[in-house]
């Protein structure tokens, strides 16, 4: 019989495999069909539709050669499963090119990063963002530990820690497809693969990647990248990195860092589609990018420059025998392929937590802030005009009792004079702190904002408004008696803070926000004392600049020590029978 069992196809994978996701015909429920001239068809029949992964496994890797024996092996397998309406599944371009010729329609959903693996270290600015990522998973004490499957399977504390990693990255999203080429199941096959564990602090597993083997390319697939909800920053590039180069030192010559659908559908992704499809083809894959961190996925790969992409694409054929237009053909083939990646809609609690509490836990300041500015404005103001007794009570200003001020200095950051001051404040600061909590540690962000909260006022007073009562007494009354409220120095020093990190051109901002601020206050102030009294939020900008670059050499010292550290090599713990498997 042409149909082969799981076994037998997965012995061609092993000599043919060329495919990053060839290996993962074996994790789901698929035929598989071999012809005479050894080629293997891996596929679902889901009603009229015929939806094949991927190429199929071929005995010769000359494009030509192929090209000719394409129709003859076609034959085989049609007159077999007699088809009526063909999908291919994730195919790359040469292949591609062979279905053209034989009157197949495409569609290109994506492309897919390769490294190569003699050179998988991002050198240069380009690479900055990578190292310096690594290196800070470095100092919170990540190691990466590449285990043999026996190993894991001997070790049941972390062979539970790491399903149960799986299942909470499984349940983060309301709709799971996890069916077909998306089946994920690192337990499965285990001797032929290979695993990566990152460990913070020699205890808590923080995520782990499996590499699956292409054995046609001398290559693999870095399959699987679980992480831990809340890991620490830099695991998933320290963990890429580590496993790239042990995949380098045991000879491979390319990893896949696996594909990225949807996000390079445009108007001329389609090839001799039917008006209808090519227009709704361009609607659906952004609507699915909801459920589908796309663009997310394909920052993270173009982090580690790959130095080849691959296009990806689904081709179908419709057969006169399905009785319908290539327009419903499509319409089969799409409907197919959901039925094969068995959409689940599932409420979990992971999923309620990943989608509403972990932002809040992982941007606690920006939003406890925010929830602070709210609770002010609602239970001060009411919605409007700040009421006299509270800008007397809670306001701050130079002639405040010294007692006061150390409670005053806080209570004034929460002041609004109206519901425009209090709009701008919040949109403002809210972005500038969340920006502040993706650049910095948590610790750091809490106790910035906390010290430009009581700091603001005594700085204001000591260097700005304080010298005045020396060397214009006339003025120094004045200045003393008006009471300050609302969060805009924060705003001014958040702003010089976050200056520094921007890559390009941040002393020009700089200079250009500062000559900005210094003149607008010029133009606008109708007193010379208001004027004065202005001039802190060019001081404070400057005061966050200041900061900033003393954070960012303390950082940069800290890398450059990090970084004269051994290289990240994982450290391979395979048995010498282990070893013996992955040099044949």
């Amino acid at each position: 019989m042409p149909h082969i069992d799981q076994q037998t196809a997965y012995a061609k994978f092993q000599q043919y495999g060329r495919n990053s996701s060839h290996f993962v015909w074996f994790l789901c429920n698929m035929q598989y069909f071999e012809t005479s001239q050894g080629w293997v068809f891996g596929y679902v029949q889901k009603g009229s539709v015929t939806v094949f992964a991927l190429e199929p496994l071929i005995p010769s890797f000359d494009s030509n050669v192929i090209a000719d024996e394409y129709h003859a092996a076609w034959r085989e397998f049609d007159e077999e499963v007699k088809t009526k309406i063909v999908l291919y599944v994730s195919v790359y371009d040469d292949f591609l090119s062979i279905l053209k010729k034989a009157g197949y329609q495409a569609l290109h959903i994506g492309k897919e990063p390769y490294v190569l693996l003699s050179n998988c270290i991002p050198t240069g600015k380009s690479g900055k963002g990578v190292r310096a990522a690594r290196n800070q998973a470095l100092r919170a004490g990540v190691a990466v530990e590449e285990w043999s499957a026996n190993k894991i399977q001997a070790d049941k504390k972390v062979e539970v820690e790491m399903r149960e990693i799986l299942k909470r990255w499984k349940s983060r999203n309301v709709m799971e497809l996890g069916g077909f080429l998306n089946t994920v199941n690192p337990f499965e096959k285990m001797k032929d693969r290979r695993y990566f564990l990152a460990r913070k602090n020699n205890e808590q597993l923080e995520a782990f990647l499996v590499a699956t083997p292409i054995p046609g390319k001398k290559s693999y697939f870095l399959e699987d990248m679980v992480v831990r909800p809340g890991a620490a920053r830099g695991a998933g590039e320290l963990l890429t990195l580590e496993a790239m180069i042990a995949l380098a030192e045991s000879k491979a010559e390319m990893a896949s860092l696996g594909v990225v659908a949807l996000t390079s559908i445009n108007e001329n992704s389609g090839y001799k589609l039917p008006r209808t499809i090519n227009t709704i083809f361009i609607k659906i894959p952004k609507f699915l990018s909801r459920f589908y961190n796309a663009s997310g996925l394909e920052t993270f790969r173009k982090r580690f420059k790959p130095h080849i992409w691959e296009n990806v694409s689904l081709a179908v054929k419709n057969n006169p025998s399905s009785g319908v237009s290539d327009t419903k053909a499509w319409f089969r083939a799409f409907g197919a392929l959901l039925l094969c990646f068995t959409p689940k809609f599932r409420l979990s609690s992971e999923w309620f937590t990943s989608t509403f509490l972990r932002p809040i836990l992982r941007y606690p300041t920006s939003h406890l802030t925010a929830a602070l500015f709210i609770a002010s404005f609602c239970f001060i103001n009411r919605g409007g005009e700040l009421p006299t007794w509270a800008l007397n009570s809670f306001g701050i200003s130079g002639d405040t009792p010294i007692l006061q001020w150390f409670y005053r200095t806080f209570t004034s950051d929460f002041l609004f004079f109206d519901a425009t001051h209090f709009g701008i404040s919040l949109v403002l600061l809210w972005g500038l702190i969340r920006w502040m909590e993706r650049t910095y540690s948590k610790n750091f962000v809490i106790g910035f904002v906390l010290a430009t909260s009581f700091l603001d006022d005594f700085i204001n007073q000591i260097l700005l408004i304080r010298p005045y009562r020396y060397f214009q007494p006339h003025l120094f009354s004045h200045l003393i008696a008006i009471k300050d409220v609302g969060p805009s120095l924060w705003i001014a020093v958040f702003i010089g803070l976050q200056l520094v990190t921007m890559k390009r051109n941040r002393e020009v901002l700089f200079a250009i926000l500062l000559c900005s601020f210094i003149l607008v206050f010029s133009f606008s102030a109708s007193h010379y004392s208001n004027l004065i009294l202005n001039l802190n939020h060019p001081l404070f900008l400057a005061f966050g600049y200041i900061c900033g670059k003393i954070r960012f050499h303390h950082e940069q010292e800290a890398s450059r020590k990090v970084a004269k550290q051994k290289p990240p090599v994982a450290k391979s713990v395979l048995n010498h029978e282990q070893k013996a498997i992955d040099l044949v």
